[in-house]
Protein backbone atom coordinates (compact mmCIF):
# COMPACT_ATOMS: atom_id res chain seq x y z
CA UNK A 1 0.00 0.00 0.00
CA UNK A 2 1.15 3.16 -0.83
CA UNK A 3 -0.07 6.07 1.47
CA UNK A 4 1.27 9.59 1.65
CA UNK A 5 1.07 12.73 3.86
CA UNK A 6 -1.93 13.63 1.88
CA UNK A 7 -3.52 10.72 0.21
CA UNK A 8 -3.77 7.08 -0.43
CA UNK A 9 -2.75 5.45 -3.05
CA UNK A 10 -2.56 1.22 -4.37
CA UNK A 11 -2.69 -0.88 -7.15
CA UNK A 12 -6.39 -1.33 -7.47
CA UNK A 13 -7.91 -3.72 -6.17
CA UNK A 14 -5.49 -5.81 -4.85
CA UNK A 15 -4.31 -2.67 -2.25
CA UNK A 16 -6.64 -0.46 -2.63
CA UNK A 17 -9.57 -2.61 -2.32
CA UNK A 18 -13.47 -1.56 -1.94
CA UNK A 19 -12.80 -1.97 1.94
CA UNK A 20 -10.16 0.46 2.18
CA UNK A 21 -12.02 2.63 -0.07
CA UNK A 22 -15.21 2.45 1.88
CA UNK A 23 -13.69 2.54 5.52
CA UNK A 24 -11.59 5.72 4.17
CA UNK A 25 -14.73 7.88 2.80
CA UNK A 26 -16.63 6.72 6.16
CA UNK A 27 -14.04 8.24 8.27
CA UNK A 28 -13.67 11.21 6.17
CA UNK A 29 -17.74 11.89 6.65
CA UNK A 30 -17.93 11.04 10.04
CA UNK A 31 -14.52 13.47 11.21
CA UNK A 32 -16.04 16.67 8.88
CA UNK A 33 -19.55 15.60 10.54
CA UNK A 34 -21.38 15.79 6.60
CA UNK A 35 -23.10 13.38 4.23
CA UNK A 36 -22.43 14.96 1.00
CA UNK A 37 -19.22 15.97 -0.96
CA UNK A 38 -17.85 16.50 -4.49
CA UNK A 39 -16.08 13.82 -6.46
CA UNK A 40 -14.21 13.93 -9.54
CA UNK A 41 -12.11 11.56 -11.11
CA UNK A 42 -8.89 11.29 -13.63
CA UNK A 43 -9.48 9.63 -17.31
CA UNK A 44 -7.78 6.58 -15.80
CA UNK A 45 -10.68 3.42 -16.33
CA UNK A 46 -10.07 2.37 -12.88
CA UNK A 47 -10.73 5.27 -11.45
CA UNK A 48 -14.45 5.29 -13.35
CA UNK A 49 -15.20 1.81 -11.45
CA UNK A 50 -14.44 3.48 -8.22
CA UNK A 51 -16.32 6.45 -9.01
CA UNK A 52 -19.58 4.37 -9.72
CA UNK A 53 -18.72 2.15 -7.10
CA UNK A 54 -18.79 5.43 -4.72
CA UNK A 55 -22.15 6.71 -6.41
CA UNK A 56 -23.57 3.75 -5.66
CA UNK A 57 -22.80 3.71 -1.82
CA UNK A 58 -22.89 7.48 -1.22
CA UNK A 59 -26.21 8.94 -3.10
CA UNK A 60 -25.68 12.57 -1.75
CA UNK A 61 -22.25 12.70 -3.39
CA UNK A 62 -21.96 15.92 -5.92
CA UNK A 63 -20.80 14.09 -9.13
CA UNK A 64 -18.28 16.37 -11.29
CA UNK A 65 -16.85 13.93 -13.32
CA UNK A 66 -13.72 13.79 -15.05
CA UNK A 67 -11.86 16.88 -14.14
CA UNK A 68 -7.82 17.61 -13.85
CA UNK A 69 -6.97 18.00 -10.42
CA UNK A 70 -6.27 21.32 -10.37
CA UNK A 71 -10.03 22.66 -11.26
CA UNK A 72 -11.58 19.72 -8.84
CA UNK A 73 -9.35 21.97 -6.06
CA UNK A 74 -10.47 25.21 -7.78
CA UNK A 75 -14.34 23.94 -7.06
CA UNK A 76 -13.75 22.77 -4.26
CA UNK A 77 -13.03 25.69 -2.69
CA UNK A 78 -15.75 27.98 -4.60
CA UNK A 79 -18.22 25.64 -3.42
CA UNK A 80 -16.79 25.47 -0.45
CA UNK A 81 -17.53 21.97 0.06
CA UNK A 82 -15.86 18.74 1.44
CA UNK A 83 -14.08 16.71 -1.87
CA UNK A 84 -12.49 13.59 -3.08
CA UNK A 85 -10.72 13.27 -6.55
CA UNK A 86 -9.87 9.48 -7.94
CA UNK A 87 -6.28 9.67 -8.93
CA UNK A 88 -3.07 7.97 -8.56
CA UNK A 89 -1.58 11.24 -10.49
CA UNK A 90 1.97 11.01 -11.97
CA UNK A 91 1.80 7.05 -11.19
CA UNK A 92 0.95 4.23 -13.80
CA UNK A 93 -2.61 3.14 -14.55
CA UNK A 94 -2.33 -0.07 -12.31
CA UNK A 95 -2.93 2.44 -9.41
CA UNK A 96 -5.83 4.10 -7.98
CA UNK A 97 -5.43 6.93 -5.57
CA UNK A 98 -7.94 8.97 -3.29
CA UNK A 99 -6.94 12.60 -2.27
CA UNK A 100 -9.21 13.89 0.57
CA UNK A 101 -9.97 17.88 0.75
CA UNK A 102 -11.32 20.24 3.14
CA UNK A 103 -14.17 22.81 2.61
CA UNK A 104 -10.30 25.70 2.71
CA UNK A 105 -8.48 23.02 0.01
CA UNK A 106 -6.36 21.85 2.79
CA UNK A 107 -5.70 18.05 2.82
CA UNK A 108 -6.78 15.45 5.32
CA UNK A 109 -5.70 12.62 5.63
CA UNK A 110 -6.93 9.03 5.14
CA UNK A 111 -5.41 6.86 8.09
CA UNK A 112 -6.73 3.09 7.40
CA UNK A 113 -7.34 -0.19 10.11
CA UNK A 114 -4.50 -2.62 8.79
CA UNK A 115 -6.23 -5.70 10.27
CA UNK A 116 -6.43 -7.79 7.00
CA UNK A 117 -9.68 -9.40 7.66
CA UNK A 118 -12.29 -6.30 7.39
CA UNK A 119 -14.49 -7.54 5.07
CA UNK A 120 -17.24 -8.47 7.52
CA UNK A 121 -17.66 -4.92 8.45
CA UNK A 122 -18.49 -3.52 5.10
CA UNK A 123 -20.27 -6.97 3.46
CA UNK A 124 -23.66 -4.80 2.64
CA UNK A 125 -21.44 -2.26 0.00
CA UNK A 126 -22.78 -2.22 -3.33
CA UNK A 127 -20.16 -3.36 -6.31
CA UNK A 128 -21.59 -2.69 -9.66
CA UNK A 129 -20.66 -5.20 -12.52
CA UNK A 130 -16.93 -5.16 -14.27
CA UNK A 131 -18.16 -4.61 -17.67
CA UNK A 132 -19.42 -1.10 -16.90
CA UNK A 133 -15.53 -0.14 -17.67
CA UNK A 134 -15.68 -1.77 -20.84
CA UNK A 135 -17.47 0.66 -22.71
CA UNK A 136 -15.25 3.55 -21.14
CA UNK A 137 -17.06 6.99 -22.55
CA UNK A 138 -14.92 9.44 -21.18
CA UNK A 139 -17.34 12.64 -20.23
CA UNK A 140 -16.44 15.94 -18.54
CA UNK A 141 -18.59 19.27 -17.27
CA UNK A 142 -18.04 21.51 -19.78
CA UNK A 143 -19.23 24.66 -17.43
CA UNK A 144 -16.58 23.70 -15.02
CA UNK A 145 -13.75 24.00 -17.50
CA UNK A 146 -15.77 27.36 -18.69
CA UNK A 147 -15.71 28.30 -15.59
CA UNK A 148 -12.18 28.09 -14.31
CA UNK A 149 -10.65 29.59 -17.75
CA UNK A 150 -13.10 32.33 -17.57
CA UNK A 151 -11.24 32.92 -14.32
CA UNK A 152 -7.71 32.27 -15.32
CA UNK A 153 -8.56 34.99 -18.39
CA UNK A 154 -9.53 37.47 -16.18
CA UNK A 155 -5.95 36.43 -14.42
CA UNK A 156 -3.48 36.74 -17.25
CA UNK A 157 -5.28 37.71 -20.66
CA UNK A 158 -3.25 37.23 -23.96
CA UNK A 159 -3.43 40.31 -26.57
CA UNK A 160 -2.69 38.40 -28.69
CA UNK A 161 -2.41 34.50 -30.32
CA UNK A 162 -0.05 32.16 -29.16
CA UNK A 163 1.23 29.00 -30.70
CA UNK A 164 2.15 25.60 -28.62
CA UNK A 165 1.98 22.08 -29.18
CA UNK A 166 -0.14 20.48 -26.81
CA UNK A 167 0.80 16.82 -25.97
CA UNK A 168 -2.71 15.14 -27.36
CA UNK A 169 -1.93 11.95 -25.96
CA UNK A 170 -3.04 13.08 -22.64
CA UNK A 171 -6.80 13.33 -22.41
CA UNK A 172 -7.19 16.61 -20.23
CA UNK A 173 -4.80 18.69 -22.87
CA UNK A 174 -6.81 17.79 -25.51
CA UNK A 175 -10.01 18.20 -23.87
CA UNK A 176 -9.41 21.50 -23.07
CA UNK A 177 -7.99 23.51 -26.26
CA UNK A 178 -11.47 24.62 -26.88
CA UNK A 179 -10.63 26.75 -23.97
CA UNK A 180 -7.17 27.33 -24.38
CA UNK A 181 -8.51 29.02 -27.44
CA UNK A 182 -10.35 31.24 -25.19
CA UNK A 183 -7.15 32.49 -23.63
CA UNK A 184 -5.37 33.12 -26.94
CA UNK A 185 -3.72 30.01 -26.77
CA UNK A 186 -3.77 27.59 -30.03
CA UNK A 187 -2.41 24.10 -30.68
CA UNK A 188 0.15 23.28 -33.48
CA UNK A 189 2.65 20.68 -34.08
CA UNK A 190 5.19 23.27 -35.90
CA UNK A 191 5.05 25.00 -32.33
CA UNK A 192 9.00 25.17 -30.57
CA UNK A 193 6.96 25.46 -27.55
CA UNK A 194 5.70 21.83 -26.63
CA UNK A 195 3.51 21.39 -23.40
CA UNK A 196 3.34 18.05 -21.34
CA UNK A 197 1.52 16.52 -18.60
CA UNK A 198 0.95 13.62 -16.31
CA UNK A 199 -2.58 11.79 -16.24
CA UNK A 200 -4.25 13.96 -13.68
CA UNK A 201 -2.84 17.41 -14.79
CA UNK A 202 -1.46 18.78 -11.40
CA UNK A 203 1.89 18.68 -13.31
CA UNK A 204 3.30 20.37 -16.55
CA UNK A 205 6.57 20.12 -18.43
CA UNK A 206 7.47 22.27 -20.94
CA UNK A 207 9.76 21.51 -23.85
CA UNK A 208 12.01 24.11 -26.29
CA UNK A 209 13.10 23.07 -29.64
CA UNK A 210 12.87 19.13 -28.27
CA UNK A 211 14.67 20.08 -24.84
CA UNK A 212 13.20 20.08 -21.54
CA UNK A 213 13.17 23.62 -19.68
CA UNK A 214 13.60 22.85 -15.68
CA UNK A 215 10.83 24.80 -14.75
CA UNK A 216 12.70 26.77 -12.02
CA UNK A 217 13.22 29.00 -15.07
CA UNK A 218 9.28 29.63 -15.63
CA UNK A 219 8.91 30.39 -11.34
CA UNK A 220 12.07 32.36 -11.22
CA UNK A 221 9.90 34.34 -14.49
CA UNK A 222 6.59 34.50 -12.85
CA UNK A 223 8.04 35.37 -9.40
CA UNK A 224 9.84 38.99 -10.85
CA UNK A 225 5.81 40.12 -11.47
CA UNK A 226 6.00 42.45 -7.97
CA UNK A 227 2.96 40.92 -6.24
CA UNK A 228 4.98 38.18 -5.67
CA UNK A 229 6.76 39.26 -2.20
CA UNK A 230 6.44 35.80 -0.21
CA UNK A 231 8.04 32.43 -1.72
CA UNK A 232 7.79 28.96 -0.99
CA UNK A 233 9.98 26.31 -2.90
CA UNK A 234 12.09 23.07 -1.25
CA UNK A 235 15.51 23.42 -0.49
CA UNK A 236 16.61 22.22 -4.44
CA UNK A 237 15.13 24.83 -5.86
CA UNK A 238 18.12 26.46 -8.41
CA UNK A 239 20.41 28.46 -5.79
CA UNK A 240 21.17 31.01 -8.72
CA UNK A 241 18.21 31.99 -9.37
CA UNK A 242 17.13 32.18 -5.89
CA UNK A 243 19.88 34.59 -5.74
CA UNK A 244 18.79 37.13 -8.29
CA UNK A 245 15.15 36.55 -6.92
CA UNK A 246 16.85 37.73 -3.24
CA UNK A 247 18.55 40.66 -5.01
CA UNK A 248 14.93 42.06 -5.73
CA UNK A 249 13.92 41.78 -2.05
CA UNK A 250 12.01 38.40 -2.36
CA UNK A 251 11.34 36.50 0.90
CA UNK A 252 11.94 32.69 0.85
CA UNK A 253 10.66 29.95 2.90
CA UNK A 254 11.64 26.38 2.03
CA UNK A 255 8.90 23.87 2.18
CA UNK A 256 9.28 20.01 2.43
CA UNK A 257 8.20 18.83 -0.75
CA UNK A 258 4.09 17.69 -0.88
CA UNK A 259 1.25 19.11 -2.17
CA UNK A 260 0.01 19.06 1.56
CA UNK A 261 3.24 20.96 2.83
CA UNK A 262 2.77 24.03 0.92
CA UNK A 263 -1.27 24.42 1.68
CA UNK A 264 -0.23 24.61 5.21
CA UNK A 265 2.62 26.92 4.43
CA UNK A 266 0.49 29.20 2.53
CA UNK A 267 -1.13 29.55 5.91
CA UNK A 268 1.37 29.70 7.92
CA UNK A 269 3.33 32.67 6.29
CA UNK A 270 1.09 34.08 4.04
CA UNK A 271 2.62 33.06 0.62
CA UNK A 272 2.38 34.46 -2.39
CA UNK A 273 4.06 32.17 -4.77
CA UNK A 274 5.00 28.76 -4.21
CA UNK A 275 7.06 25.79 -6.36
CA UNK A 276 8.17 22.11 -6.68
CA UNK A 277 10.08 21.72 -9.61
CA UNK A 278 8.36 17.78 -10.49
CA UNK A 279 5.84 20.88 -11.88
CA UNK A 280 3.63 21.55 -9.54
CA UNK A 281 2.74 25.40 -9.26
CA UNK A 282 1.15 27.47 -6.32
CA UNK A 283 -0.19 30.50 -7.24
CA UNK A 284 -2.26 31.64 -3.61
CA UNK A 285 -1.99 35.33 -4.43
CA UNK A 286 -4.67 34.36 -7.27
CA UNK A 287 -6.34 31.52 -6.74
CA UNK A 288 -5.68 30.22 -2.91
CA UNK A 289 -4.35 27.05 -4.44
CA UNK A 290 -1.80 25.15 -7.23
CA UNK A 291 -2.59 25.88 -11.16
CA UNK A 292 -0.35 24.97 -13.54
CA UNK A 293 -2.35 26.24 -16.38
CA UNK A 294 -2.29 29.93 -14.85
CA UNK A 295 1.27 29.21 -14.67
CA UNK A 296 1.55 28.26 -18.38
CA UNK A 297 -0.33 31.37 -18.95
CA UNK A 298 1.72 33.94 -17.32
CA UNK A 299 4.65 32.35 -18.97
CA UNK A 300 3.23 32.14 -22.26
CA UNK A 301 2.64 36.03 -21.60
CA UNK A 302 5.48 37.27 -20.50
CA UNK A 303 7.62 35.67 -23.55
CA UNK A 304 5.64 37.01 -25.83
CA UNK A 305 8.05 40.28 -25.36
CA UNK A 306 10.97 39.06 -27.54
CA UNK A 307 13.19 41.19 -25.43
CA UNK A 308 12.11 38.80 -22.38
CA UNK A 309 12.08 35.59 -24.46
CA UNK A 310 16.12 35.74 -25.29
CA UNK A 311 16.73 37.24 -21.85
CA UNK A 312 14.72 34.09 -20.68
CA UNK A 313 16.86 31.42 -23.51
CA UNK A 314 20.13 32.64 -22.13
CA UNK A 315 19.10 31.94 -18.27
CA UNK A 316 18.73 28.48 -19.36
CA UNK A 317 22.01 28.49 -21.56
CA UNK A 318 24.39 29.90 -18.36
CA UNK A 319 22.73 28.13 -15.48
CA UNK A 320 22.85 24.13 -16.02
CA UNK A 321 19.55 22.27 -13.86
CA UNK A 322 19.62 18.73 -14.18
CA UNK A 323 17.24 16.30 -12.83
CA UNK A 324 16.81 12.49 -13.00
CA UNK A 325 15.49 9.63 -11.10
CA UNK A 326 17.65 6.86 -9.78
CA UNK A 327 15.93 2.98 -9.46
CA UNK A 328 15.93 1.28 -6.56
CA UNK A 329 16.92 -2.22 -6.80
CA UNK A 330 17.38 -4.62 -3.60
CA UNK A 331 18.07 -1.74 -1.26
CA UNK A 332 21.61 -0.72 -3.44
CA UNK A 333 22.55 2.35 -4.97
CA UNK A 334 24.01 1.73 -7.86
CA UNK A 335 25.35 4.92 -9.31
CA UNK A 336 27.44 5.46 -13.05
CA UNK A 337 29.65 8.55 -11.89
CA UNK A 338 30.48 9.09 -15.95
CA UNK A 339 26.63 9.81 -16.56
CA UNK A 340 26.76 12.88 -13.98
CA UNK A 341 28.11 16.12 -15.10
CA UNK A 342 29.97 17.41 -12.24
CA UNK A 343 30.25 14.02 -10.96
CA UNK A 344 32.14 12.83 -13.89
CA UNK A 345 36.06 12.88 -13.02
CA UNK A 346 35.18 9.64 -11.27
CA UNK A 347 35.31 7.17 -14.61
CA UNK A 348 33.37 4.41 -12.90
CA UNK A 349 30.17 2.80 -11.23
CA UNK A 350 29.64 1.65 -7.83
CA UNK A 351 27.25 0.40 -5.76
CA UNK A 352 26.51 1.38 -2.24
CA UNK A 353 24.40 -0.06 0.49
CA UNK A 354 22.55 2.55 1.61
CA UNK A 355 21.84 6.42 1.08
CA UNK A 356 23.66 7.13 3.74
CA UNK A 357 26.40 5.59 2.74
CA UNK A 358 26.15 7.11 -0.16
CA UNK A 359 26.13 10.61 0.94
CA UNK A 360 29.32 9.75 2.97
CA UNK A 361 31.42 9.10 0.01
CA UNK A 362 30.31 12.00 -1.43
CA UNK A 363 31.05 14.28 0.93
CA UNK A 364 34.55 13.24 1.64
CA UNK A 365 34.90 12.83 -2.28
CA UNK A 366 33.91 16.30 -3.67
CA UNK A 367 34.46 18.47 -0.57
CA UNK A 368 30.71 19.00 0.29
CA UNK A 369 29.00 20.61 2.78
CA UNK A 370 25.14 19.41 3.84
CA UNK A 371 22.18 20.22 5.31
CA UNK A 372 19.74 17.32 5.75
CA UNK A 373 16.31 18.73 4.83
CA UNK A 374 13.75 16.92 3.40
CA UNK A 375 16.56 14.42 2.11
CA UNK A 376 20.12 15.48 1.61
CA UNK A 377 21.19 18.85 0.32
CA UNK A 378 25.29 18.66 -0.68
CA UNK A 379 26.50 22.44 -1.81
CA UNK A 380 30.26 24.15 -2.27
CA UNK A 381 30.67 27.27 -3.91
CA UNK A 382 30.26 25.82 -7.46
CA UNK A 383 27.72 23.30 -7.58
CA UNK A 384 24.55 21.87 -5.23
CA UNK A 385 23.36 18.45 -5.09
CA UNK A 386 20.11 17.21 -3.40
CA UNK A 387 19.10 13.53 -2.87
CA UNK A 388 16.00 12.09 -1.48
CA UNK A 389 13.62 8.90 -1.57
CA UNK A 390 10.58 9.59 -2.81
CA UNK A 391 7.26 8.42 -1.00
CA UNK A 392 5.29 7.03 -3.80
CA UNK A 393 8.11 4.93 -5.62
CA UNK A 394 11.06 2.95 -5.01
CA UNK A 395 13.77 5.26 -6.54
CA UNK A 396 15.88 8.46 -5.20
CA UNK A 397 15.18 11.85 -6.52
CA UNK A 398 18.03 13.61 -7.18
CA UNK A 399 18.70 17.21 -8.60
CA UNK A 400 21.74 19.01 -9.60
CA UNK A 401 22.69 22.45 -10.39
CA UNK A 402 26.10 23.47 -11.58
Amino acid sequence: MLITDYDIRGIFPKELSYEIIRECIDKFLKSINKRNFILAIDSNKKSLLVGNFILDNYPQTIYLEKLPTPIFYFQVIKKKKPGIIITASHLSSKYVGMKFLLEDGTSWKPEINKQKNKKKKYLNFKIKKKEKIANFSPKIKKEIFTDYFKFLSKSAYLSKKVFVNFDLSNFFLKTSLPYFKKLNIYHSKTSPWKIKSDQDNDRLSIFYKGKEIPLDFIFYLIALEKKYQRLGVPIFFSKKLEGLLKLREKTFFYITTGHNNFKLAYKKYNLDLAFEPSGHFYLFKDIKTESPYLALLKFLKLIQKEKVLQEFLNLTKEIKIERFNLPLKNKKISIDFQKIPFLNKLSYSKDFSSLENLISFLLEKFDLKMKKFDGFFLYNQDISLHIRKSKTENILRISFEY
